[in-house]
Parts: structure tokens; sequence; C-alpha cells
């Protein structure tokens, strides 16, 4: 794997195409700056069947997103724009997309990555808010959960993170939006001098940055929306996460659209964000991983009738207490 000596902001990682108790770190919960993640896009060849074989044939950058813990629950918040193509297309694949598992480490391997399992469309609840947000473009994704031998850092436990809620925004307030715009973060396929990769092993590479854009909350009509201090590119930045540019910075709001050539970029409050995702099961919820899916229901089917025949020829307790567990651990995964 290629080596850098940059900092974790701006590491060097070479993509692999031809691979294909939850763990974290402790210290790293509620670091709301390294929450931010890119979202990564696969496309396969949609010729194959992906119960037997997962081929990927295009990697690319789509957006960025929020990295969020809930109980014992992994989650990415993102614009429902940066995902809108999975969400209507029926061409999107058992595995369209994937997140890094960690902010500061490198990736070369299927086992750094975390998968999406569950669309939630919480707009349904934003949108019934008595706001002058436009809650519509969001949505939430729920992950897999992680192997043991995977530990994640840099996300949010919505229940212990303290964010601004909008009665306590104040025009001219210093803040900060963080992203993964395409500008800074070219997926490169031929080699290259900036982000050099061993083409035995990896098909492209790219050099990771998050973007910082300083700037201040200002107010119309009881209207807040982020005006950054520099005009810049912000394409890919959607889904990304504005916090204050205090010691120990708070949430304020999702990062929804910007423009070059404009400082204005309207967000979202993300402390209603955190409250509909706390409701997401009155919201519609779609399969991702449909091929995952389906293993699990025939799992769960084969579970229920082995429990139906443990009760009825009167087995042991200790085994009807082993497939209890057994069908736990099913829907905890």
């Amino acid at each position: 794997m290629s080596k850098s000596k940059t900092s974790p902001q701006d590491l060097l990682f070479p993509i692999d195409l031809k691979k294909t108790s939850v763990n974290f770190n402790k210290k790293s919960i509620n670091n709301i700056e390294d929450s931010v993640r890119p979202i990564y896009t696969i496309i396969t060849d949609c010729t194959l069947d992906e119960n037997k074989q997962f081929k990927d044939i295009y990697f690319g950058n789509s957006g960025s997103c929020i990295l969020l813990k809930e109980e014992s629950t992994f989650f990415i918040l993102t614009a429902y724009h940066v995902l809108k193509n999975f969400l209507e297309l029926e061409t999107a694949n058992t595995s369209p997309f994937r997140i890094p598992l960690s902010f500061k480490k490198n990736f070369n391997k299927l086992n750094d990555f975390l998968y999406p399992r569950f669309f939630w469309k919480i707009s349904e609840i934003t949108n019934n808010y008595e706001s002058k947000y436009d809650f519509s473009d969001v949505i939430l994704v729920e992950l897999f959960k992680p192997n043991p031998d995977q530990e994640v850092d840099g996300f949010i436990d919505i229940n212990e993170v303290k964010s601004l809620a909008v009665s306590e925004f104040k025009d001219n307030l210093r803040v900060k939006d963080l992203g993964f715009s395409i500008l800074s973060n070219e997926v490169r396929y031929e080699q290259n001098k900036i982000a050099p990769f061993d083409e035995k092993l990896f098909s492209c590479s790219t050099l990771i940055k998050r973007d910082e854009l300083m700037g201040r909350l200002r107010e119309e009509n009881s209207f807040f929306y982020f005006e950054k201090d520099r005009l810049f590119d912000s394409n890919g930045m959607s889904g990304g996460l504005i916090v204050t540019t205090e010691d120990h910075p708070r949430a304020i709001g999702m990062h929804i659209r910007g423009s070059q050539t404009s400082k204005i970029t309207n967000f979202l409050p993300i402390k209603e964000l955190f409250d509909a995702i706390r409701n997401r099961q009155t919201t519609t919820k779609l399969v991702i991983d449909y091929c995952a899916q389906e293993r699990q229901e025939k799992a769960e089917k084969f579970l229920n009738k082995l429990e139906t025949w443990a009760i009825e020829t009167h087995q042991k307790t200790e085994f009807l207490e082993c497939i209890k567990f057994l069908k736990v651990g099913l829907l905890y995964k």
C-alpha cells in the first residue's frame, strides 16, 4: 500500500477493485468533525448474479455524509440528491456505495469499509415540521453491523452529542463547513505522480482531502444560511457538516446545496434531523442489499421452523435458548 507523510486530513488511499461485539475507538465518540466521511460509488457488472459474484467495474466519489450511531446501530446521514440514483433507479446493485470505516487510517481492502443495509425516508417526518427549512432533501442510511475485527472511529452518538438548536442560532456566528469536494478528491484511473499506486494490486487511487470552509451564519427573515468567507466550488460537499468554531465544536446543520459562484450555502438544522432519526421506525424503509436480505429471511424461516420442532418434540430448555439467541443475533446483524 502506498504511503504518505501528509496529515490525517490529506491521506493517500489506494483503492482495490480486484478483491471483493461492535468494536470502536471510545476516544473518537462525538468527535464531530471526524464524523464527516466521503461516499464512494460502486458500479458493478449487471450481467452477474450478485448472490454468487460481486464484481466492481467503476469506483468514484459521490458526495459527503455524517457517520452516526444510535444505540447499537450505525448510520450515515446525507442529502437525498447525493444518493438519488440509487433510490430511484432499479439498476442499483447490492452494494452501490460504501463508507470508510476509519477517518484516520488508510484503506485498501473490503474490510476497511462500512456497507449500506437500508434507506430510511426520514423526510416523511421532517416535512411535517413547522419550519422555514425544506427537509425534503435528506435521507438516512442504516449500515450493516461492523465485524468484530473492525474498529470504527470518528462518529457522532446522537443521544450524547450536544447540538445547537435553531433557537440558539445567531447572526454572524462564526462556523465552518466540512465535506469532501469533488475538486479536492479526484479519483485517478491512470498512473500519476499525485497519488501513485501499484497497478498490480489497484485499479485507481485518490488523494483524500477534507475541505474546511470558514464562514458565518447569516439570518434573513428568521431563516439562517451559511455564508463562506471565499468563493469555492463545493460540489461534493452536500451531506457534510456545519459546526461551530469553538474549542469543543457543536453540530449546527447538514450541508444541502452551495455554488461556486455564490458564498451562500443552504443547510438543514441538525437537531431536527437527529429527532427524526430517533423516530425513523414510523417512516418508509427500503432494502438496499437485497441479497443479504433474502439470506436473512431464509435464515429466519429456518430458525422459526427449528424452534417449532424443538417445542413440539420437547427438546431441552438449553436448546430452545440457543435458538432464541441465534434469532436475536440475526435481527441485530
